[in-house]
């Protein structure tokens, strides 16, 4: 017997859907290998635009709210990403009041 699969009158959604859930389960597969705690290592940055989009504001209120010490930024080349988690907490701070 030969490592060959025929696909016999399948159509192509049957094809797109069985691949699908191949591919997610070979994912989980390796996702689960991944110590829980690497995954958590490293804090969780966004752009500027996902934070701007996430918070429903501007760039200069970003700013504003770093320059108070409110949001913590990094500056990666000529880019400045924000800690997600800061973003989260924001925003219950603004659900809260």
């Amino acid at each position: 017997m030969s490592n060959t699969i025929q696909f016999v009158q399948i159509s192509v959604d049957d094809l797109t859907n069985l691949l699908r859930r191949t591919l997610a389960e070979e994912v989980n597969k390796v996702v689960s290998i991944i110590p829980k705690q690497e995954k958590s290592k490293y804090p969780e940055l966004l752009t500027r635009t996902e934070a701007m989009k996430l918070l429903g504001r501007s760039a200069p209120y970003l700013w504003r709210l770093n320059k108070n010490g409110v949001l913590r930024s990094r500056k990666m080349g000529r880019s400045v990403y924000y800690y997600k988690e800061d973003i989260f907490n924001r925003l219950n701070q603004n659900e809260a009041a």
